[in-house]
């Protein structure tokens, strides 16, 4: 006779959720006496002999897992926890040493003060004494992204390889910043729009803006003047003269701080509560207004009143579809306009600080406008590469998604005069 069991929800045998783990040195050997916590909190344990420690019944859901041991660097790994389930985790803790070295001007191989050493995890910043020499204690061994600054100098990345059998002797060598041709623009009191009546209704009603002394960089920003800033170079078609393209709006804001620091000036860009503002007063760098660009394009007291940023016929001044070959050109190869400046009409859009508005020009202040105060998009002047001339009038108006990135859009910087 078979006997029935009336339980019909038999006990389940499985394990509840465990956490285990083994943690090793830099070399691979295990380490003892490792405090392992967690985040959540849940049980504190420490490894044992061969490396390894367990956390058993611990809650289901994201942990952060913390190693700690003294003389090694804190690491912490994130891992989920499954019901009913051994998660295992494997950290390796990286021995802290202290080393020393110098970081020196590579056309004198002067020793550099008051360079900022920042090291990737590393807590604290470092600065070089008065002979470019430093000291760091407790770092990891192993690599380390760091980046070095000084003013003056080029945005440095370095990979800091610190050997546990070389505890000084480290050097890096800083590369002095090349300045940005500006030209000095008097202000004054022009007819902005489509004065030749052949326009958009965007480019209307022609009215009068008046605007203060400004300086305007001769070139649209270069590659070389941007990898100096930045570290990275994001443009397709390569080239140290040519304009820097495929960036969005906030990085040229980025970039326009960015220079600012590294040369000792005021950032023009601050957020406040969530909004981007620009300090006009301010010494920085920053992007030209839509009026400051157009008054510039125009050749400013200077201006002959042509269609095109220095001259009448715009393969004279500028790069634009039909004679591209479908690139971007080295800044400066065409005749400049009558302030001196190049590539105003052509080679790259150029992106202005002003947001996007068709009907500004009805409700425009006459005093240095500086567009409409929100929008969705931001402006873009002067034509490029990819455009057949009537996109390269000096009044032509376009617009700019702010995260967007084109071959075709680059930017200028302008600094408020005083």
């Amino acid at each position: 006779m078979v006997a029935c069991s009336n339980n019909s929800n038999p006990v389940d045998t499985r394990p509840q959720a465990q956490l285990t783990g083994t943690i090793n040195d830099f070399f691979q050997v295990p380490l003892a006496g490792v405090k392992i916590t967690t985040d959540p909190v849940s049980e504190t344990v420490f490894t044992d002999q061969t490396g390894k420690f367990i956390i058993k019944n611990i809650g289901t859901g994201s942990y952060k897992i913390y190693a700690e041991k003294n003389g090694y660097r804190t690491e912490m790994v994130t891992t989920s926890i499954k019901e009913k389930q051994i998660t295992d985790v494997q950290i390796i803790l990286k021995y802290l040493v202290s080393i020393s070295g110098k970081i020196i001007d590579n056309e004198t191989g002067k020793g550099l003060d008051n360079v900022k050493i920042t090291i990737e995890k590393y807590p604290a910043q470092i600065t070089t004494s008065f002979d470019g020499s430093f000291e760091i204690n407790d770092i990891a061994i192993g690599s380390s992204s760091t980046v070095l600054t000084k003013i003056g100098y080029c945005y440095q990345k370095e990979n800091l390889i610190v050997n546990l059998s070389q505890p000084s002797g480290y050097e890096f060598r800083l590369y002095k910043l090349s300045p940005i041709e500006m030209v000095n623009v008097i202000g004054g009191s022009f007819q902005m729009g489509d004065n030749f009546g052949d326009g958009f209704i965007n480019e209307r009603p022609v009215h009068q803006v008046t605007l203060s002394n400004f300086t305007i960089s001769k070139y649209e920003i270069t590659q070389k003047a941007w990898v100096q800033i930045l570290g990275n170079n994001p443009a397709k078609f390569w080239g140290d003269d040519n304009p820097v393209e495929s960036i969005s709006w906030s990085d040229a804001i980025n970039y326009c701080n960015a220079r600012s620091s590294l040369e000792g000036l005021t950032q023009c860009y601050k957020t406040v509560n969530g909004i981007l503002t620009c300090d006009f007063n301010a010494n920085g760098y920053r992007l030209p207004t839509e009026a400051e660009w157009e008054y510039t394009a125009r050749g400013g007291s200077l201006s002959n009143n042509t269609k095109y940023s220095g001259s009448s016929d715009l393969k004279e001044v500028g790069w634009f579809y039909t004679y591209s070959e479908n690139i971007t050109h080295t800044v400066g190869t065409k005749k400049s306009n009558e302030l001196g400046i190049f590539d105003m009409s052509g080679n790259v859009w150029e992106l202005c600080w002003d947001y996007f508005d068709p009907n500004y020009y009805s409700q425009s202040s006459i005093q240095n406008p500086t567009g409409p105060a929100q929008g969705q998009s931001r402006v873009a002047r002067g034509g490029s590469w990819t455009d057949d001339s009537i996109f390269n009038r000096v009044f032509y108006r376009n617009y700019y998604n702010p995260n967007a990135r084109g071959t075709n859009v680059g930017f200028r910087v302008v600094r408020s005069s005083k």
